[in-house]
């Protein structure tokens, strides 16, 4: 079996920030300073996706040998002009101009061979992906009528990277017991030269993944097979690209946005329970031990005395976690899960040179309606409340969100109408404090989460039959 697909896109993003900014110390209660920060951003992406699969059934046992092949043009392009004018103690302005071209082009092969005999499978196989991103941004800075180069937002920065995978896994059955090892060799090829500043990156390395999944299964209910699972597997996160890139990026005069090169991979390790229903985890119990954690931080530049988002290797984490999950089975006119989860995170490490050790845990309940009102008319309603939460090293107050669609099929289901409505209540405020280091701080977010969306869907042809895959294969790269 061959085919073929090709996605076109193209998106166009405007939008103007305004920020009103009022400075004081501790002791007045007047500001000493007054500014007001306006930017404005347009960009523009465009997009060119091809992908062919190549698909060959070897026997009448299932063994089969499959290759995907894909390529992707991406060209983005960002206009940015802001304006920082200071009202007091003296009225004085400053403005710059600046435009980003990122052009990516990205290929990948992937090949998998699955080899059925009797009661074993042997399934092996590899991928080998290459990428390269340029981005070239130029700006100019206007101050007292004079229009100069922005040096410190010029810049050009080149990005390469190339992964390589073989893994082998052997799956046997004895009796009711699943027993599935396997083992993952990648190699990372990561390079990135910061033109304008002579600087750059190089991260090459070779990893391997062990990994064990055991299968038992348990019993039969409601007509859905009940099966219990242990898994044991590591894995590996790399930086992408906007974490590495080493150009500012301009917020307000106060904040600015800069990668950093010099980041490592993480490397997860994962213990895990679960039962699952018809391959739906409905109870999971686990542990996640994370090394070399990279996340996003807040520094103060010690010279300017400006903040900067960047990212960094911190430490470890080693989180603990259980989830569980109940309904009434998918089929009939209606269908509803409910469900919770617990995770306990234990962050060891450095941050701002200063070594730092803290628990955190959190709670989020989640739930999901289904009610089929006619065959063609089906509503829909999800929601979720989070307690207690972590965003990398800032505390999030608790927050949640209700959406609710229609789905109308239409021309013999050939075609969709959807309508939803996401956030209704207007709940996804995130409400935020940051105590680390030398830096205090509190503040709230609100996104422009309430969306009423009307979508029409129309399949050409004959939908493809979906066949049933396991949940838990052989872990992949996680970038």
């Amino acid at each position: 079996n061959i085919s073929y697909g090709a996605r076109l896109s193209l998106g166009l993003n405007n939008n103007n920030s305004y920020n009103d900014i009022e400075s004081f110390t501790l002791a007045q209660t007047f500001p000493f300073a007054t500014s007001l920060a306006r930017t404005s951003n347009r960009n523009n992406n465009f997009n060119f996706n091809n992908d062919v699969d190549i698909d060959l059934k070897l026997d009448s046992l299932g063994s089969n040998w499959k290759n995907e092949f894909t390529f992707n043009i991406n060209n983005s392009k960002s206009r940015q002009h802001y304006d920082n004018i200071l009202l007091q103690p003296i009225d004085t302005s400053l403005a710059g101009n600046g435009l980003t071209k990122s052009p990516r082009h990205y290929f990948a092969w992937e090949s998998d061979l699955v080899k059925k005999t009797g009661k074993l499978t042997i399934e092996a196989g590899g991928k080998f992906s290459s990428s390269k991103l340029n981005s070239d941004a130029d700006f100019t800075i206007t101050q007292n009528a004079n229009t100069v180069p922005d040096r410190t937002k010029t810049a050009e920065f080149v990005h390469h990277e190339k992964i390589s995978s073989l893994y082998l896994q052997l799956s046997r059955k004895f009796g009711g017991l699943s027993v599935k090892p396997g083992i993952r060799m990648e190699h990372t090829d990561m390079r990135g030269n910061e033109l304008t500043y002579d600087t750059g990156f190089s991260i090459r390395r070779i990893d391997f993944f062990p990994y064990v999944y055991l299968r038992h299964k348990l019993f039969n209910l409601f007509g859905m097979d009940i099966s219990a699972n242990a898994i044991f597997r590591k894995s590996i996160s790399r930086p992408g690209y906007g974490a590495l890139n080493p150009t500012p990026v301009y917020v307000d005069q106060f904040v600015y946005n800069i990668g950093n090169p010099s980041l490592q991979p993480q490397f997860t390790t994962n213990y895990e329970f679960n039962i699952t229903a018809d391959e739906y985890p409905v109870f999971s119990i686990g542990k996640n031990e994370i090394r070399d954690i990279f996340t996003s931080v807040t520094y103060e530049d010690t010279s300017t005395k400006i903040i900067y988002n960047t990212y960094d290797n911190l430490g470890k984490n080693d989180e603990f976690y259980i989830r569980a999950v109940a309904g009434i089975p998918p089929g009939k006119k209606y269908f509803f899960y409910t469900g919770t989860q617990h995770n306990l995170n234990r962050y060891q490490g450095s941050y701002q040179k200063r070594p730092f050790d803290y628990t955190n845990g959190s709670w989020l309940f989640f739930m999901f309606h289904s009610y089929r009102l006619k065959p063609s008319t089906t509503l829909s309603t999800f929601g979720f409340y989070r307690l207690r939460s972590l965003f990398n090293f800032y505390e999030l107050q608790p927050f949640g969100m209700v959406n609710f669609s229609v789905n109308q099929s239409l021309l013999k289901k050939k075609a969709n109408i959807i309508l939803s409505v996401n956030d209704i209540f207007r709940t996804m405020r995130f409400d935020f404090k940051l105590q680390q280091a030398s830096i205090n701080a509190t503040g709230s977010r609100f996104n422009d989460s309430r969306r009423l969306t009307l979508k029409f869907i129309y399949n050409f042809g004959i939908k493809p039959k979906q066949e049933g895959k396991m949940n838990f294969d052989m872990p992949g790269e996680n970038n």
